[in-house]
C-alpha cells in the first residue's frame, strides 16, 4: 500500500500528472484509487466523468456520519459518535477498511470507476460555507478515512493518489501526514520555485520535529521541447530539489484542454512524456511505507490542534473546531473558540 499526496503552486498541473499516473497504473491492471481533495474538484471531469454522474457520486465531506458509524461505531473507546471528530485517533478497537476488498462499503459508496481507475471526491464549498467554511473541514473526513486504511501489512498491492489543494496553506492540514510521499509538481518559473522551496523547507522542518525523514518527490511540468532550454529548466529544478527530483513532462499538444476538461489517453502523449509518466509511477510505487513516521506526524498535528480540557475516555480528547458559545461548568469556563484547526490556520 502506498499513499501519495500531491501539492504545489496553482496551475502547475499536479492534477494532470496524478491523472496520467493513475491511468498508467490502471493500464497495468493495478486499479489505483485517486481521491480529489482539491476544492476545485476537477479530477472526475479529467477522466471524462460527466457532471450528472459526478453529481450522483457521494462526496466524502458530506458523509462524515457514515464514516464515523462505519469505522468507529463499535469502538468502546468512544462513548458515542458525538465524541468522534476528524482528528480522533485510531485505537485498537477502530475498524480498518481494505482497499482490496470488493465488498468494502466505503468503496461501494464513494467510488466511481473509469477504465480500472477508482475515483473519489471530497466535495467543495457550498453557499452555506460562506464566511465560515474552511478547506480543513473538507479534508478532515478524508484524513479520518485514510488513518483507518490498512497499511499494506495484509498484502494489498494498491496505490492511493490524493490531489490536495494547491499552495502553502494546504500543508497546514494533516492530510500530508497520511502520505508515504509529498508529491510536488513544479514549473520552471520563479513563482512555482518559491512554492517548491517552501514545501521542501516545511517538510524538512516536520522531519526535524518528528525524528523521521519526510519523503518529498518533485516532478517538473510544462518544460520546453527545445533540448537546450529543457536542460536549463531541468537544472533549475534540480538545483532546488536535489535528489528529490524524479522526472519532467514537456509541452505536449495532447495535454492542452481547450474546449474540454477531459484528459488525454496515454497513447496520445509524446514518447518523452509517456516515459516520464512511467518513471514517475515506478518511483511513487517504490515510496517506502514508514508507519512510525505517519504516527509521529499525526501526533504532531494533534498536539497543534486546540483540545477541550475534559478527557472523554482513556486519554482521548474531543477537539472543538465548530463554534460553540462559552459554557460554564462548576464555576469555571471552558472557552471554545470558533474554527480553530491549529496555530497557523489563516482561514
Amino acid at each position: 500500500m502506498t499513499i501519495i499526496v500531491a501539492g504545489g503552486a496553482g496551475a502547475d498541473g499536479k492534477t494532470t500528472v496524478l491523472e496520467l499516473v493513475a491511468k498508467f497504473l490502471a493500464a497495468e491492471g493495478k486499479r489505483p484509487l485517486a481521491i480529489d481533495a482539491n476544492p476545485d474538484q476537477t479530477l472526475m471531469s479529467f477522466f471524462g466523468v460527466d457532471k450528472a454522474a459526478a453529481g450522483n457520486t457521494p462526496r466524502i465531506c458530506e458523509e462524515f456520519d457514515f464514516l464515523k458509524n462505519h469505522l468507529e461505531g463499535k469502538n468502546p473507546d468512544y462513548p458515542d459518535q458525538d465524541h468522534v471528530v476528524d482528528t480522533s485517533p485510531v485505537t485498537e478497537h477502530s475498524t480498518r477498511w481494505d482497499l482490496s476488498n470488493p465488498d468494502e462499503e466505503i468503496l461501494k459508496k464513494f467510488v466511481h470507476e473509469v477504465d480500472g481507475a477508482r475515483l473519489m471526491q471530497t466535495g467543495t464549498y457550498q453557499a452555506s460555507d460562506l464566511g465560515a467554511g474552511c478547506l480543513h473541514d473538507k479534508i478532515g473526513p478524508v484524513v479520518f478515512m485514510l488513518q483507518r486504511l490498512y497499511d499494506g501489512v495484509q498484502g494489498e498491492n494498491g496505490m492511493v493518489l490524493v490531489d490536495n489543494a494547491h499552495g502553502r496553506d494546504a500543508f497546514g492540514t494533516s492530510l500530508y501526514a497520511q502520505g508515504d510521499a509529498v508529491f510536488v509538481v513544479a514549473r520552471p518559473d520563479m513563482k512555482s520555485a518559491e512554492i517548491l522551496r517552501d514545501y521542501i523547507s516545511m517538510s524538512d522542518s516536520v522531519a526535524k520535529t518528528i525524528g523521521h525523514p519526510v519523503n518529498v518527490m518533485v516532478v517538473g511540468n510544462r518544460m520546453s521541447n527545445d533540448p537546450a532550454e529543457f536542460a536549463e529548466e531541468e537544472k533549475f529544478l534540480k538545483d532546488i530539489a536535489g535528489d528529490r527530483y524524479i522526472a519532467s513532462l514537456r509541452e505536449d499538444p495532447a495535454l492542452k484542454r481547450k474546449f474540454s476538461n477531459t484528459g488525454p489517453s496515454l497513447d496520445k502523449l509524446s514518447p518523452q512524456n509517456y516515459q516520464a509518466i512511467a518513471s514517475i509511477a515506478t518511483a511513487l510505487e517504490a515510496a517506502p511505507r514508514i508507519p512510525e513516521r505517519r504516527k509521529a506526524w499525526m501526533d504532531l498535528c494533534h498536539g497543534k490542534a486546540t483540545w477541550n480540557d475534559v478527557l472523554i475516555a482513556d486519554g482521548i480528547s474531543k477537539q472543538k473546531s465548530d463554534f460553540v458559545p462559552d459554557v460554564g461548568e462548576k464555576g469555571r469556563y471552558v472557552v471554545l473558540k470558533p474554527h480553530v484547526h491549529g496555530p497557523h490556520c489563516k482561514h
